[in-house]
């Protein structure tokens, strides 16, 4: 099922025009699980001209943490898988698993505070690729 002609603002949640939302793979997971679940309503996500400023204070929260959250995951896979290996000299099946798990689960916890990119940013000109022309 394609996206209905109607446009929601991501942040005041209204029924407005606005900056598209990029479609990346959170987007299109959530969307997936709700056309399994008969809950998709299919809208077509934007940004309003008014929460354009919070959509970017928002969006700059959201890279810093995810950002702080690969840092500190990698940081305890390497403790946790890293130091016994150089301590003990071997590899320990018992801290693989948890460490590797608990890394991801801190890195794919920043999906909860999700907050999709914009089509174009303010401020951003269009670029466009030139024509190649054929000789």
């Amino acid at each position: 099922m394609e996206p209905s002609n109607t446009t929601v603002c991501i942040i005041c949640r209204k029924e407005v025009s606005g900056t598209l939302v990029k479609d990346d793979v959170v987007i299109e997971t959530i969307r997936k699980i709700k056309k399994k679940l008969g809950m998709a309503k299919n809208n077509k996500l934007v940004v309003c001209q008014g929460c354009l400023e919070e959509w970017s204070s928002k969006r700059k929260k959201y890279e810093k943490t995810l950002t702080q959250n690969i840092v500190i995951g990698i940081g305890i896979v390497v403790l946790l898988i890293g130091l016994p290996l150089i301590l003990a000299g071997k590899l320990m099946l018992e801290q693989v698993i948890p460490g590797s798990g608990l890394g991801l689960i801190i890195i794919l916890s920043t999906v909860m505070w999700h907050v999709p990119d914009i089509e174009q940013r303010p401020g951003e000109k269009t670029v466009t690729k030139p024509k190649k022309i054929k000789t």
